[in-house]
């Protein structure tokens, strides 16, 4: 039964290598959790109640960027650490991810890639934020 288990590897987090637009590899990572995680799973419950809020403002841009703005942050609660020398908070998350949207879609679809928590190649990061 154990061998279907998947919320502890996803709240632990695996590292995700960066690559630059260009697609060259960099020297940065991300710790990425699971989407089966307990903390991203509170994170899409709360998620789901705030788009009924949102689903209320009339103005349909306005609609569109708080749409926009939640699913970043549901995103950003999924990054654990980093490499970048800046604190990994989810204010300066929220702007990588805004800045680098490329970024955000790797990280979206990275975490609800079950196998790449049981992969050889992934494993838990403890090396933590890189020093300056």
């Amino acid at each position: 039964m154990k061998e279907f288990f998947t919320r502890q590897k996803a709240e632990e987090g695996v590292s995700l290598p960066l690559q630059t637009p260009d697609g060259k590899d960099s020297e940065h990572k991300l710790t990425v959790r699971g989407v089966d995680s307990d903390v991203y799973r509170q994170a899409e419950f709360e998620s789901k109640r705030k788009a009924a809020e949102i689903a209320q403002i009339e103005d349909l841009k306005d609609r569109y960027a708080a749409m926009r703005d939640e699913q970043r942050r549901l995103v950003a609660v999924l990054i654990i650490d980093w490499t970048f020398e800046a604190e990994c908070t989810m204010e300066n998350k929220i702007e990588f991810l805004t800045n680098a949207p490329q970024i955000e879609d790797v990280v979206n679809r990275f975490a609800g890639t079950r196998q790449a928590f049981f992969s050889k190649r992934s494993s838990s990061s403890t090396s933590g934020q890189k020093q300056k």
